[in-house]
């Protein structure tokens, strides 16, 4: 087989993906309905909003647990 056939056999394989399998599942796919994405994006911002607090109250234990070891200042 030589490379311009490759590339056409490649070309057809990428057409029916595109244009039969990729729409086939497409319809397959449940999607979520408004309030349980605005529920979703809520939980996740709030979970990251807590995680970014409890970092920070974390380090800045560690900050002045070095400091006083260390005596920094």
């Amino acid at each position: 087989m030589s490379l311009s056939e490759s590339i056409k056999g490649g070309y057809a394989r990428l057409k029916e993906f595109l244009g039969l399998e990729v729409p086939a599942e497409m319809k397959k796919v449940s999607w979520p309905n408004k309030q349980s994405v605005y529920a979703s994006t809520k939980a996740v911002v709030i979970s990251v909003i807590m995680i970014s607090i409890y970092i920070g109250v974390v380090d800045q234990v560690f900050n002045r647990l070095f400091e006083v070891i260390l005596k920094v200042k």
